[in-house]
């Protein structure tokens, strides 16, 4: 099993090595100075695996920190009178929550397929190993981390053992759960229908986990600490069985050739998560929906017919999310009524934190997906056609995919825009009534902004081949400083008045620049990969 272990540590490093150096040959200036020989270059491998070895530890810490910073924030902020119990309510909610949807056994990824598919390893002894190293980092990464909070909030030190050791425990007890659970549909031989209605329930009750991490502190109803050593005792016990169901288990062949070979139109070469996204989106295409033909000619109609048939693709993402909005808004509005001081500190953050939805609506925006879309179901066949990437077409296209887009995305911003106006006037409202009606126009237009943006990048620096695999090394650059930007307005108090203001005028702007720059560059740039 260690050698298994270390010729899969060392192909992972290898196509991670290669996949650097292909970055690197991505870059506009770097390019002429790296041949295609430099994937043969002692000296660029051991770089590229210095670089990855950095980016293992640190995402041994990184998004754990991150994790438990945010509880520890909330426990602060929301409920200081209890915060050790409400840290310890919100931890545990939220930890059953990443049992569910992060459980590392079940994820169809590259390395998987190569050495179990193409070089013929032994599943098992692969698996087995690989998750055992998975375990082994999320206890490390924890502890010292969780030994950090539990001082910080005037705890012993003991109490972050524990806690490493519940996620631990959360994590063999989930996996070995839906371990058995897929064992028995595969064995069943179970339908499509059963597996989205299992997808579902597993994502509503990972939702209502997080909103009790949070919401029953609020409530004045807590986890007590004295029930924790029951609970642990409880998580290790059933840990236990977990594992050893986990470690006794002979079917991983069979159910890693079901996990990389999802769809059947990719049955050959299913291999990445990327091609399971595509297979599920051929799914969801209604072939039979048609658009009325009256006023759309041309490059609309052929629009909006793509539109029509991938509207459960593109649709249903933005529905859930007013849903959620919806959820998020009556739990904060509840809290808002019952203590006045989280009233207050709501009407603050409504008036002052507006940048913060930036961040907010940078995660919401559907735009990455919705070009995704595009080039899977339809770009990667009408690019091979020359009259498809004239000028006129281009910019023709791009505005029509843009009004669509934008559309889809306002729904959701036009709800939160509305709540967010909502709960100003609930906390006590403000002297200034345009105050109401920057709130709304600024989440619209931050919509519209990545609407544009994403589709902007999509047409300037097109990034996909058929795999849907990032192909431009610019494109990543240019989404990662997006991020960084959006994420540093969290932390940035603005008033809304100056804000708003601002932001409504630099979205005119880009979308001035956009259409030349689309309608100028885009015939060079909007080609196949």
């Amino acid at each position: 099993m260690i050698k298994d272990f270390v010729i899969s540590f060392r192909l992972r490093n290898t196509y991670k090595a290669n996949g650097f150096i292909y970055f690197l040959r991505q870059l506009p200036l770097v390019k002429k100075l790296l041949p295609a020989s430099a994937y043969k270059s002692r000296g660029l491998k051991k770089l590229a695996n210095v670089i990855a070895l950095i980016r293992e530890v640190v995402n041994t810490f990184l998004w754990k920190g991150i994790y438990l910073a945010l509880i520890f924030a909330a426990a602060v902020t929301l409920f200081p009178d209890i915060g050790w119990e409400g840290f310890l309510n919100a931890f545990f909610f939220l930890t059953l929550a990443g049992g569910f949807l992060n459980t590392q056994l079940f994820d169809p990824t590259n390395d998987k397929y190569y050495a179990i598919i193409l070089m013929g390893m032994d599943a098992r002894s692969y698996t087995l190993s690989n998750y055992a190293y998975f375990l082994i980092r999320v206890f490390i990464g924890f502890l010292p981390l969780t030994c950090l909070f539990a001082f910080l909030l005037g705890q012993s030190p003991i109490w972050g053992v524990w806690l490493a050791l519940f996620v631990l425990g959360i994590k063999l007890l989930f996996s070995g759960f839906i371990l058995w659970d897929d064992l028995k549909s595969v064995k069943k031989n179970l339908p499509d229908s059963t597996e989205k209605r299992d997808a579902m329930l597993v994502l509503l009750a990972a939702a209502l986990l997080c909103v009790a991490g949070f919401g029953l502190p609020l409530a004045g109803v807590a986890l007590p600490v004295t029930a924790w050593p029951y609970l642990l005792t409880v998580v290790v016990i059933l840990a236990v069985f977990g594992g050893i169901y986990i470690f006794r288990c002979r079917e991983y062949k069979r159910m890693c050739r079901e996990l990389l070979k999802k769809a059947p139109a990719f049955a050959a070469t299913a291999t990445t998560a990327n091609q399971v996204i595509q297979a599920n989106s051929l799914k969801k295409i209604d072939y039979t929906a048609e658009v009325s033909a009256g006023r759309k000619k041309g490059y609309a109609y052929f629009n909006a017919l793509f539109f029509a048939r991938h509207r459960r693709l593109l649709h249903k993402p933005a529905k859930r999310i007013c849903v959620i909005t919806v959820v998020i808004f009556a739990v904060v509005g509840a809290a808002c009524a019952l203590n006045g001081d989280i009233a207050a500190q709501v009407n603050e953050m409504v008036m002052n934190m507006l940048p913060l939805f930036l961040f907010i609506m940078y995660l919401i925006h559907p735009g990455r997906s919705m070009t995704q879309a595009l080039f899977m179901n339809c770009d990667h066949s009408m690019l091979s056609y020359r009259f498809y990437r004239q000028p006129k077409v281009i910019l023709s296209l791009f505005v029509e995919r843009l009004k669509s887009l934008s559309l889809i995305s306002l729904i959701p911003a036009a709800f939160i825009g509305v709540e967010l106006a909502l709960l100003l006037a609930m906390t006590g409202g403000t002297d200034n009534v345009i105050n109401y009606i920057l709130i709304i126009v600024t989440i619209l237009m931050m919509s519209v902004f990545f609407s544009v943006h994403y589709m902007v990048l999509y047409y300037l620096l097109q990034p996909y081949n058929i795999q849907l695999e990032n192909r431009n090394a610019a494109y990543g650059i240019a989404n990662f400083l997006t991020y960084i930007v959006c994420y540093g307005a969290i932390s940035r108090h603005i008033p809304t008045m100056i804000f708003g203001t601002g932001i409504t005028l630099f979205c005119l702007v880009y979308i001035f620049a956009a259409l030349v720059l689309v309608y100028r560059l885009a015939p060079k740039t909007f080609r196949l990969r």
